[in-house]
């Protein structure tokens, strides 16, 4: 059965980034992007990601493409002498690359409020190819390039299956997520716990990061700014990072309730 370029991720970052750096320790995680940008556009951004795996050669290059062009689905390197399309940053080859496969899924225009990033996007018949496999011949000249793709894809879910997110601390009104052993080291969040999507005015209650900051909020190891926000992409500094580990210590040392 065919597999759609549209639609919502299976993979979660976790298992995308795991599966790289068992193949790769030194490839560059930029897992949350695949997730979410390729939420933004309905693009299966964890078979994205697969693809980038094939197309940079889990992220050790060695072809016609560079590692500085930012460019992880060798988005016009035609052959020859000609790399391809150069990006600004990571996060914006990223979006091209959920840019083109959305030109090739769909005849829609692009979502609304974003910038055409894709410079080959009006190139592309649209919506020539709405699976995965029918991008054999057109994205690349390979006639299994599709194919390869999901090969990827299946291995990786056959083989991370058992990395879940972390459950309790849910974006409902309580949390479970009691320990199951009274060892006293694994952490107790709050009886009751307020949706963070609720507590700061920049989380989405359906990002795929809720529950994981959720989670975080619950047990005390981060919080949020003074601006009532979280700033989920936002860098954090080595300071702001030996506080919030110095707290995950406090809270994996504290007795159970």
């Amino acid at each position: 059965m065919p597999t759609p370029i549209l639609g919502q991720p299976v993979a979660t970052m976790f298992q995308l980034r795991n599966y790289l750096h068992q193949i790769n320790p030194d490839a560059p995680d930029y897992s949350s992007w695949y997730i979410t940008i390729g939420r933004k556009y309905g693009v299966r951004g964890d078979i994205a990601f697969c693809q980038s795996i094939l197309e940079t050669n889990t992220w050790r290059y060695g072809n016609l493409v560079l590692p500085e062009q930012n460019n992880f689905a060798g988005i016009g390197a035609t052959g020859g002498t000609n790399r391809g399309s150069y990006f600004s940053t990571p996060q914006a080859g990223i979006e091209a690359q959920i840019q083109h496969l959305y030109a090739y899924a769909t005849s829609l225009p692009l979502p609304a409020n974003t910038v055409q990033l894709d410079p080959r996007f009006t190139l592309v018949t649209r919506g020539v190819a709405p699976n995965w496999e029918d991008l054999s011949g057109r994205w690349a000249t390979d006639p299994t390039y599709g194919a390869k793709v999901i090969a990827l894809y299946q291995d990786l879910m056959k083989t991370q299956s058992a990395l879940n997110p972390p459950t309790g601390g849910s974006t409902g009104g309580t949390t479970t997520g009691q320990p199951s052993t009274g060892t006293g080291t694994t952490p107790t969040p709050p009886v009751v716990s307020v949706p963070v999507s609720q507590q700061f005015a920049d989380i989405d209650s359906n990002a795929w990061y809720t529950p994981y900051v959720q989670r975080i909020v619950d047990l005390g190891i981060m919080r949020g700014e003074d601006d009532n926000r979280f700033h989920p992409n936002d860098t954090a500094t080595r300071a702001e990072l030996a506080a919030a580990l110095y707290r995950l210590y406090q809270s994996l040392n504290k007795p159970n309730a």
